[in-house]
């Protein structure tokens, strides 16, 4: 096998330098002539410096120690992936740190980017959505030539912005994850999940006609029964919101026959989350009831808070629709103290949500109580920059106060709630 130093002789020779031409200005001739002759080893500096000037990639002089190190980075990332994966935090970050001892000698861009990516991962694991989002965004840059894996980072900074409330930003990100996709015919089969989740963020900036045509996008290009069936549960909530509760309740009865079908157990669940919710707007209470209780075990049992969460507030809004207001008081209190005490990122919306539902089922009975409520709402809707439920609070507010005859808070109320309205660039 050559040693560095013959390589570098015959590459000069090659291109009819001398070691004169070669040294200057950086080094001298003779430094030149003892790598050549093995008697020196240059530094991985002098080494670069030596590599440009010969027209090579520092690869020609390394080629085994670069393809040693280049194996031993992919490992340690695909170890620490498989970590962060199972929970072990410590142990994912102890290897990651191994590699970043390596990046510097890695060339292939791939890994690189598949090291950056893993980091995310771990970084959203632990809740810092932003270190990960910057993670994310650096392994972006090193893949900027290839599609087939730059739309997944994309991605997946979108449902981080999704997740941080950032909905115009993630919608950016998701529509550039579909240009990357468009350019790749080999994942063209991940285009329905990228339209499912765009048609989210436009279902939550209450673009209800724009997230209908994504949420047909997704159905019609989901490459497997589980994003068909998420399709057509968010096609469901959006006629839910329109109103159209009939076409609502055809395509959540469709998505959950499909989900049976299918024996995809989180869905089962949600299916039924959305037959029950338009069963309540067609006020088939009883239906409803059976459905809403049967998809809240399945919810239990799947560990899913989020989900729970929606079912206990759907459960409220069905006691609230059929009369049993006292019942529904008790279940939205009780909802809420426990949202309070484990305030998770996800839940946030539902609380609010829960919030305003109480209100609303006080202000009659208990305006002052309500109002209170009403406005814990409204001010952590603003924190949290959930700035339709913003709106929603302090309209309630203002209806508040106007029912109990203080017009200039009333008017002050609504004043707040058009200054958001005015600043509001999305979230529900």
């Amino acid at each position: 096998m050559p040693s560095i130093g013959d390589l570098v002789r015959e590459r000069r020779m090659a291109l009819k330098m001398t070691q004169t031409d070669l040294a200057l200005p950086e080094f001298s001739k003779s430094y030149i002539s003892y790598i050549e002759s093995g008697k020196r080893e240059p530094s991985t500096e002098a080494l670069q410096t030596l590599a440009q000037k010969l027209k090579v990639p520092i690869s020609y002089f390394l080629g085994d120690v670069i393809s040693d190190h280049q194996q031993q980075f992919k490992t340690l990332v695909n170890n620490a992936r498989s970590l962060v994966e199972a929970g072990d935090y410590d142990a994912a970050k102890t290897l990651l740190d191994d590699a970043w001892a390596l990046h510097s000698e890695i060339a292939d861009p791939v890994s690189l980017s598949r090291y950056y990516a893993v980091l995310a991962a771990w970084h959203e694991r632990r809740g810092d959505y932003y270190l990960a989002l910057h993670q994310l965004l650096t392994a972006v840059q090193q893949l900027d030539e290839r599609p087939d894996q730059a739309w997944w980072l994309y991605y997946r900074a979108g449902t981080i912005l999704q997740r941080l409330n950032q909905l115009d930003d993630a919608k950016r990100h998701y529509e550039q994850a579909l240009i990357y996709l468009t350019n790749s015919p080999d994942v063209k089969n991940r285009l329905g999940m990228v339209y499912y989740a765009l048609a989210l963020v436009l279902y939550h900036k209450k673009d209800y006609a724009a997230a209908t045509s994504m949420f047909e996008q997704a159905s019609n290009n989901s490459g497997n029964p589980h994003d068909e069936i998420r399709a057509l549960a968010g096609l469901s909530a959006t006629f839910e919101r329109l109103g159209d509760f009939e076409q609502a309740y055809l395509y959540s009865a469709k998505g959950a026959a499909l989900a049976e079908q299918h024996q995809e157990k989180y869905l089962q669940a949600h299916t039924k989350l959305h037959l029950g919710v338009t069963l309540i707007g067609l006020k088939q209470f009883e239906r409803a009831r059976e459905v809403l209780q049967l998809g809240e075990q399945e919810a239990q049992l799947l560990q899913h808070r989020p989900l729970h969460t929606q079912f206990r507030k759907a459960f409220a809004r069905l006691l609230v629709e059929s009369g049993q207001g006292s019942e529904a008081v008790l279940r939205l209190n009780s909802l809420i103290t426990d949202l309070e005490q484990n305030p998770q990122i996800e839940t946030r919306k539902y609380l609010i949500q829960s919030k305003l539902l109480l209100a609303e089922q006080l202000r009659t009975s208990q305006p002052q109580k309500a109002l209170r409520v009403a406005k814990e709402a409204g001010e952590f809707a603003a924190e949290t920059k959930f700035l339709h439920q913003a709106i929603k609070s302090y309209t309630l507010i203002s209806e508040i106060y106007e029912q109990l005859g203080d017009t200039a808070e009333a008017l002050r109320a609504a004043q707040q709630a058009l200054a958001y309205a005015n600043s509001n660039t999305g979230g529900n």
